[in-house]
Protein backbone atom coordinates (compact mmCIF):
# COMPACT_ATOMS: atom_id res chain seq x y z
CA UNK A 1 0.00 0.00 0.00
CA UNK A 2 1.40 3.58 -1.18
CA UNK A 3 -0.76 5.97 0.37
CA UNK A 4 -3.74 4.62 0.62
CA UNK A 5 -3.58 2.97 -2.88
CA UNK A 6 -2.44 -0.81 -3.71
CA UNK A 7 0.73 -1.37 -5.81
CA UNK A 8 2.54 -3.95 -6.99
CA UNK A 9 6.23 -4.46 -7.59
CA UNK A 10 8.63 -7.73 -8.48
CA UNK A 11 9.47 -9.55 -5.60
CA UNK A 12 10.67 -12.85 -4.92
CA UNK A 13 8.04 -15.63 -5.75
CA UNK A 14 8.62 -17.14 -2.13
CA UNK A 15 7.58 -14.05 -0.47
CA UNK A 16 4.29 -15.01 1.78
CA UNK A 17 2.52 -12.10 0.16
CA UNK A 18 3.23 -12.38 -3.61
CA UNK A 19 0.76 -13.15 -6.13
CA UNK A 20 1.63 -14.34 -9.56
CA UNK A 21 1.25 -12.38 -12.48
CA UNK A 22 3.17 -11.17 -15.19
CA UNK A 23 3.18 -7.42 -15.83
CA UNK A 24 0.28 -6.85 -18.15
CA UNK A 25 -2.03 -8.57 -15.69
CA UNK A 26 -1.24 -5.18 -14.06
CA UNK A 27 -2.57 -1.85 -14.62
CA UNK A 28 -0.15 0.94 -14.89
CA UNK A 29 -1.19 3.02 -12.00
CA UNK A 30 -1.01 0.20 -9.76
CA UNK A 31 2.53 -0.58 -10.72
CA UNK A 32 5.43 0.49 -8.26
CA UNK A 33 8.93 0.70 -9.74
CA UNK A 34 11.00 -1.32 -7.49
CA UNK A 35 14.24 0.65 -5.75
CA UNK A 36 17.22 0.53 -7.39
CA UNK A 37 20.14 1.10 -5.32
CA UNK A 38 23.79 1.14 -6.21
CA UNK A 39 24.78 -2.23 -5.44
CA UNK A 40 22.32 -3.68 -8.02
CA UNK A 41 24.27 -1.56 -10.51
CA UNK A 42 27.48 -3.59 -9.01
CA UNK A 43 25.94 -6.73 -8.77
CA UNK A 44 24.42 -6.72 -12.73
CA UNK A 45 28.55 -4.92 -13.54
CA UNK A 46 30.30 -7.97 -11.42
CA UNK A 47 27.76 -10.73 -13.32
CA UNK A 48 28.17 -9.45 -17.01
CA UNK A 49 30.32 -10.66 -19.46
CA UNK A 50 32.26 -8.72 -22.62
CA UNK A 51 30.16 -8.41 -25.69
CA UNK A 52 33.41 -8.10 -27.69
CA UNK A 53 36.25 -10.25 -27.68
CA UNK A 54 39.75 -9.46 -27.94
CA UNK A 55 39.88 -10.97 -32.06
CA UNK A 56 36.83 -8.70 -32.54
CA UNK A 57 39.07 -5.33 -31.17
CA UNK A 58 41.97 -6.66 -32.89
CA UNK A 59 39.90 -6.70 -36.65
CA UNK A 60 38.44 -3.75 -36.03
CA UNK A 61 41.66 -2.01 -35.31
CA UNK A 62 43.03 -3.33 -38.48
CA UNK A 63 39.78 -2.28 -40.59
CA UNK A 64 40.60 1.31 -39.06
CA UNK A 65 44.11 1.32 -40.24
CA UNK A 66 43.26 0.12 -43.90
CA UNK A 67 40.18 2.09 -44.66
CA UNK A 68 39.90 4.70 -42.17
CA UNK A 69 36.66 5.78 -40.18
CA UNK A 70 38.37 6.57 -37.25
CA UNK A 71 35.88 7.56 -34.81
CA UNK A 72 32.98 6.92 -36.90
Amino acid sequence: MVNGEEKFTPCSPGDPDAIEMTWEHVESEKLLEPRVEKKDFIKAIKASRPTVSEVDLRKNEEWTREFGSEGA
